[in-house]
C-alpha cells in the first residue's frame, strides 16, 4: 500500500493523468501504434484490390462487377497510386491519409467553435482528446473504412450547425462552401448517412423558427456536389444505373439487420444504454443546445443504419461516433459525474474491442498461403466472405482473378430465394446466377489462377456451383487440394505429369 501511495504521488504520473495536453500526444501515439499493429480490415483491402483492377484498365460494371457506386474506386485511387510510386502497401497509405483527414477535421471543428484549431486551454484539450479517441482509436480495424470516412467528412458541417445554435457566423463564406463540399463527398461515399446532417439541420430550423438554415451555402454546395457526382456516374458509368442497380435490389439488399442481430450487436446496445443514461440524468451537458443538436444528428445516422445497412457491426460507426462527439462537445462536459466518466471510458474500450473482434481476418489461412512461397500469384476466390480472400491476397502481393471481389450476386440471390418468390423471379435469379458463373469462367480463362481459395463451410456449396459450369468444372480438374486453413480449401495447379490419367471429375468431394 505504501508503494502504491508513493506511485500515486509521483508528479510525472499525476501529470500524465491530469494534463489533457499530454494525453493528446499519448492518444496520437497510441493510435499510430494500433494502426501499425492490427491487421487490415477485409473491406479495406478489398477496396485496394478492386482499385488495382480499375487502374489496370478494367471497366467498372463491365469488366468489374462491383456492387458499390464509383466512389469506391475513386476514394482508393490516391493510396493505390502512392503504392505504385513508393512501393509502400496501399492500405498503409490509406491509413495515413485517413489519419491526416481526422486531424484536419478535428482542427477545423475546434476552429469553428473557439477560433483556434489547436487547443489553447484544458477544456478544449479534453474535448479534442475525446474526439480523437473516437475517430482514431474506437474504429480499430475498421479505421479508414467508408463508413467512418463518411462521418469524418460530415463532422465539420455538424459542428457548423451546432455553433449556429449559439452564435452568428463570422468566418469567410468560402469556409462554408468547403465544409459543404466535404459533406457532399461524404454523402457520395455512403448516400444514406446524409440523414445525419438532415436531422441536424431540421433541428436547427426548429430552434430558430425558420427554414432559412436549409438554404445555407454549405447545404447548397453539398447538394450541388452530390448532383454533379450522380451526373458523372450517369455519363461515365451508365451501366451502373442501367443494369447493375436493378441487380442490387435483388442480390445485395437481402441482408438487412434482423431483430436477433440488433439485440446482439454490442456496440448498438452500449450506445443505446449510454443515451438512456445521459437523457435520464438530464445533467448540465444536455442543457447545451449544441449537444442536443448533435444527438439528434446521431439519431439520423441511426435511422440510416436500420433502414439501409447490412449485418455488420462497423456500419454503426457513424451513429456511435456522433453520439460520443456530441457529449464531448457539451459546454459543461468536464463537470460530468464520476460514474458517467467511468461509463464513457468503458464504452470507448468496449466499442474498440467490438470493432477489433468483428474483423474476419484469417490469420491461419494467411500463414498457410505464405508457406507456399508463391511469387505474386493469381488467385481465384470462391467464398461468401471477403474476409476469406482479403487481405490474404494483398498479403501475398497477389492479383485477384475474379471479375469482382467474390461471387456476391449468387450469394444474395440464394438468400433471396429462401423467401417466397414468384416463378418468374426464380427464373430470373437462376439466369443471373448462371451469368455470374459464366463471368467467373471467362475471368479464370483469361487469367489462369495459380491458387484457388474454396470456402469449405459455406452458405453456398461453391464446389457444386463450379461444377454446374462446364468450363469451370474443367478448370477445377487442373488443380489439386493441398491443405485447409480457416475453413478454406487451398487448391494449386497440377503439373503436366499429374494431369495424365486424371478422372473426368475433380478428386474433391462434396
Amino acid at each position: 500500500m505504501i508503494a502504491l501511495s508513493r506511485l500515486l504521488d509521483n508528479p510525472q504520473l499525476q501529470r500524465l493523468v491530469l494534463d489533457p495536453f499530454l494525453r493528446l500526444w499519448l492518444i496520437l501515439a497510441a493510435a499510430a501504434a494500433i494502426l501499425l499493429a492490427i491487421p487490415f480490415h477485409p473491406d479495406f483491402s478489398a477496396g485496394q484490390s478492386i482499385t488495382a483492377k480499375y487502374l489496370a484498365g478494367e471497366r467498372p460494371y463491365l469488366d468489374i462487377i462491383e456492387n458499390n457506386p464509383p466512389m469506391t474506386f475513386y476514394m482508393h485511387v490516391p493510396s493505390a497510386l502512392l503504392e505504385q510510386w513508393t512501393g509502400l502497401r496501399g492500405e498503409y497509405w490509406q491509413d495515413i491519409l485517413a489519419f491526416a483527414l481526422c486531424l484536419c477535421v478535428t482542427g477545423l471543428g475546434e476552429w469553428l467553435r473557439t477560433g483556434n484549431a489547436i487547443p489553447r486551454d484544458a477544456a478544449s484539450a479534453r474535448r479534442v482528446g475525446i474526439i480523437l479517441v473516437t475517430l482514431l482509436i474506437m474504429p480499430m480495424t475498421s479505421f479508414g473504412s467508408r463508413d467512418q470516412l463518411t462521418f469524418v467528412l460530415m463532422w465539420p458541417m455538424l459542428v457548423l450547425y451546432a455553433e449556429d445554435m449559439v452564435k452568428p457566423r463570422t468566418h469567410p463564406a468560402w469556409v462554408d462552401a468547403g465544409i459543404g463540399l466535404m459533406a457532399g463527398l461524404g454523402g457520395c461515399i455512403k448516400f444514406y448517412f446524409i440523414l445525419g446532417p438532415i436531422f441536424g439541420c431540421l433541428f436547427l430550423c426548429r430552434a430558430k423558427g425558420s427554414i432559412k438554415p436549409v438554404f445555407g451555402l454549405e447545404n447548397i454546395m453539398a447538394a450541388l456536389f452530390c448532383v454533379a457526382y450522380l451526373a458523372s456516374v450517369k455519363l461515365l458509368h451508365p451501366a451502373y444505373f442501367e443494369w447493375m442497380y436493378p441487380i442490387l435490389l435483388d442480390a445485395y439488399f437481402a441482408g438487412h439487420p434482423t431483430l436477433i442481430y440488433i439485440l446482439s450487436n454490442g456496440l448498438l446496445v452500449l450506445t443505446t444504454f449510454y443515451l438512456l443514461i445521459a437523457l435520464a440524468k438530464d445533467d448540465k451537458r444536455l442543457q447545451d443546445c449544441r449537444t442536443r443538436l448533435l444527438l439528434v444528428a446521431g439519431l439520423g445516422f441511426s435511422v440510416a443504419y436500420f433502414a439501409f445497412t447490412r449485418n455488420l457491426p462497423f456500419r454503426y460507426l457513424p451513429p456511435a461516433s456522433c453520439i460520443l462527439m456530441a457529449l464531448a462537445a457539451a459546454q459543461n462536459h468536464s463537470e460530468r459525474p464520476a460514474a458517467i466518466k467511468l461509463y464513457e471510458a468503458v464504452f470507448l474500450a468496449m466499442s474498440a474491442w467490438i470493432m477489433l473482434i468483428s474483423n474476419p481476418y484469417r490469420a491461419e489461412a494467411t500463414a498457410f498461403a505464405r508457406s507456399l512461397n508463391l511469387d505474386r500469384p493469381n488467385i481465384l476466390l470462391l467464398s461468401d466472405d471477403l474476409g476469406d480472400g482479403h487481405p490474404l491476397i494483398r498479403d501475398l502481393g497477389g492479383r485477384l482473378v475474379n471479375h469482382g471481389l467474390n461471387p456476391w450476386v449468387t450469394l444474395g440471390l440464394m438468400i433471396k430465394m429462401e423467401d417466397p418468390t414468384t416463378h418468374e423471379q426464380r427464373i430470373r435469379f437462376a439466369r443471373l446466377i448462371e451469368w455470374e458463373r459464366d463471368l467467373t469462367a471467362r475471368a479464370a480463362a483469361k487469367t489462369p489462377p495459380d491458387l484457388i481459395l474454396l470456402q469449405n463451410i459455406s452458405y453456398v456449396n461453391w464446389l457444386a456451383w463450379v461444377r454446374m459450369n462446364a468450363s469451370l468444372g474443367e478448370l477445377l480438374r487442373g488443380y489439386k487440394p493441398i491443405g485447409k486453413a480457416d475453413n478454406l480449401i487451398f487448391l494449386i495447379r497440377r503439373t503436366p505429369a499429374e494431369m495424365q490419367g486424371m478422372p473426368a471429375r475433380s478428386e474433391l468431394v462434396d
